[in-house]
């Protein structure tokens, strides 16, 4: 009788420890107008901003197709309706919310054309821009498309396309273990940039003519290039000051040079296929060990570098140690139709055993 009593006294007690808020939707669209309760469906904010500013943590926002930033074209955003500006940005995502669009990048401009500020900015811990086919397209920035910037950490940044941009995807800050995959940057100074303290990832992306590189590295942590493919950018993936630079499954096709190595400590590429760069499939210089394995260095190299002779991979004084590489033929490196080596014995210290035959490198990378 006492345990009964005792039982139905604690159901009895009042629950103190609250229900989690669970996770809203916000909708915005080009048909919307932003206001103090805008962001269902029936009333849907104007502004990517706005709906930021309404959200909570752990709210997803979504964003029909149409254009998005200086609407009336007047050079000065804020105004109704309009993104931004705000902390040098056209949006800065500072919450842990998701923005998508419902259409896909190729239907969903951010437009940032005329003003010298940053596309995204995104500073809150497990943000999101973007996700598979439903990503953005952040456009004509003089500044940088999208940036991860501050102590943020574990952001994803997915299915988006910049274009004319400086720096189109940047992980920096002193945060770490970012994703951001499934991307295209197009036509602009960097692809994609990983600089951030605590290491970051870029996976299945894809970089084409950027004037510098299409894919670098830099800053402290590991940084990990993961089934992605540079096309005809200067350079297709560049280390430059880093603790660690990883690189599994990457394509260089058609840059002036496949793989460049820098001033870090380390750049193991695994798996690594340069096709048809002009000058060199690997180059490395300045101070980096780099190891080779498991590649392809097809047709590479038709001009000097360094004063060195003609070569499908490149390299000055660092040590390059390259086996188990398919050089374009399976004799190994040498006359056409191989790629050669230059500085053995002097920075390339293994080359042996060579492939008989080129390894399948497959990228889940887009397409145009």
């Amino acid at each position: 009788m006492i345990r009964t009593l005792l039982t139905i006294s604690l159901l009895l007690l009042p629950f103190s420890g609250g229900t989690p808020a669970e996770a809203a939707v916000l909708q915005v669209a080009n048909n919307g107008l932003d206001g103090p309760a805008c962001g269902s469906k029936t009333a849907p904010c104007r502004s990517i901003t706005r709906a930021i500013d309404l959200a909570a943590a752990g709210d997803t926002i979504v964003v029909g197709p149409g254009r998005y930033g200086d609407l009336d074209r007047d050079g000065t955003l804020g105004e109704a309706n309009e993104e931004g500006p705000k902390a040098g940005a056209v949006i800065v995502i500072d919450k842990a919310v998701a923005v998508e669009s419902s259409t896909g990048a190729v239907w969903t401009i951010i437009d940032v054309a005329g003003f010298n500020r940053l596309g995204v900015r995104i500073t809150a811990n497990g943000a999101r821009f973007g996700r598979a086919k439903k990503g953005f397209t952040i456009f004509d920035s003089s500044s940088n498309g999208v940036s991860i910037e501050g102590s943020a950490t574990g952001v994803v940044v997915e299915g988006n396309h910049a274009i004319l941009t400086n720096s189109a995807f940047l992980a920096g800050g002193t945060g770490g273990g970012h994703v951001i995959q499934g991307n295209v940057a197009s036509a602009n100074a960097l692809g994609f940039g990983l600089a951030s303290a605590g290491g970051a990832v870029a996976r299945s992306n894809l970089a084409v003519a950027s004037s510098g590189d299409g894919f670098a590295t830099g800053g402290t942590g590991t940084q990990r290039f993961e089934g992605n493919v540079a096309l005809a950018n200067d350079f297709g993936f560049s280390a430059a000051l880093y603790d660690e630079a990883v690189l599994v499954g990457n394509v260089a096709v058609g840059n002036r040079e496949g793989l460049r190595g820098g001033n870090g400590a380390t750049l193991t590429a695994t798996g690594f296929a340069a096709i048809a760069n002009r000058q060199a499939g690997v180059h490395n210089q300045g101070t980096t060990s780099m190891s080779l394995t498991a590649s392809n260095l097809i047709g590479n190299g038709t001009q000097p570098i360094g004063g060195s002779a003609n070569c499908g991979s490149i390299t000055e004084t660092p040590p390059l140690t390259a086996s188990n590489v398919f050089w374009g033929a399976a004799t190994g490196p040498g006359d056409d139709p191989a790629d050669d080596v230059c500085d053995v014995g002097v920075g390339v210290t293994t080359v042996a055993p060579v492939a008989a035959k080129p390894f399948k490198i497959k990228t889940k990378a887009p397409s145009f």
